[in-house]
């Protein structure tokens, strides 16, 4: 099971909806810092409103459709480790740390729990930080 991303605004969302996802439920307030959060990115900063919603809708699709998840609708484990793997391949160093980052602000956005650190811990070892 391997997924690829055409470019970083790909990966970055990719990352992005994985962490939002570890838990198997998405707050309010996980989708309120996804979407505050891309828009000051450098690499969404050519995108209107509407062009990052479309965005993360493939992406959420392309994820869930061609991954395994688990029964609480969190991506299973070997598709997560395939989705920071690709997303390294993509990404250079700084928008790997930059990733990073905005994956750790999401996992605060509600209560962090253990599947949120664990994939925290899985993407600083697959981005090599």
């Amino acid at each position: 099971m391997s997924i690829s991303f055409v470019d970083e605004r790909e990966a970055i969302a990719a990352v992005a909806l994985v962490m939002i996802g570890a838990d198997g439920i998405g707050t309010l307030g996980e989708r309120t810092t996804l979407f505050n959060r891309l828009r000051g990115m450098e690499a969404f900063s050519s995108l209107d409103e509407a062009a990052i919603d479309a965005l993360v809708g493939s992406m959420t699709d392309k994820l869930w459709t061609n991954l395994e998840a688990t029964d609480t609708g969190a991506l299973a484990s070997d598709s997560v480790s395939s989705v920071f793997s690709a997303a390294a391949g993509v990404l250079d160093a700084d928008q790997r740390k930059q990733t990073y980052h905005f994956a750790a602000t999401l996992a605060d956005a509600d209560v962090q729990g253990p599947a949120e650190t664990r994939s925290l811990q899985d993407l600083r070892a697959a981005f090599a930080l």
